[in-house]
Formats: C-alpha cells, structure tokens, sequence
C-alpha cells in the first residue's frame, strides 16, 4: 500500500490527477466507470470535476 500512495503522490507532483476504479467499480458499473473517465477528458474537466 505504501508504494501506492507513493506512486499517486508522484503523479499528483507532475500535475497529474489520478483516478482509482476497484474491481467492483469497472465490472459492476461500468458505464459509471466510463462516464468519470469521459468526465475527466471532457475540455471544461476542472469545472466537471468541481461539480461531481
């Protein structure tokens, strides 16, 4: 678990904004997987991600 904060941390520091999705998430849901992702590609994505 350690080595995977690190890792977010990192990519947070690069300017990166990373998601996480469990297993449940993807298979269960995956439309709702789908649609953050769309969300977060989306051009207005910091107005869309203030608004979730």
């Amino acid at each position: 678990m350690r080595r995977d904060v690190e890792r977010l941390n990192a990519l947070t520091l690069e300017g990166l904004v990373p998601f996480q999705f469990t297993y449940d998430m993807v298979v269960g849901d995956p439309a709702g997987a789908l649609r953050t992702v769309r969300q977060a590609l989306a051009p207005s994505t910091s107005a869309n991600l203030q608004a979730s």
